[in-house]
């Protein structure tokens, strides 16, 4: 049975990145904005779970300049 939320240890190993990455996308609002914090932990759903692996991760570094 499938649990609605899943923490940031159990996020890491669904999309098999590392913890700090997953505490990083939680800070920048790509994971656990949906629902708020549990004290101190991130509460990230599946549905941003299958959005992020949809979407993807953005493209590093900063946006060029359009003229």
């Amino acid at each position: 049975m499938k649990r609605d939320t899943l923490t940031s240890t159990q996020a890491a190993a669904e999309l098999t990145i590392d913890v700090s990455r997953v505490l990083q996308l939680c800070r920048a609002g790509r994971l656990g904005h949906s629902r708020p914090k549990h004290g101190k932990a991130w509460v990230i759903t599946w549905t941003e779970i299958n959005a992020y692996l949809t979407e993807g991760p953005l493209p590093s570094g900063r946006p060029k300049k359009t003229r």
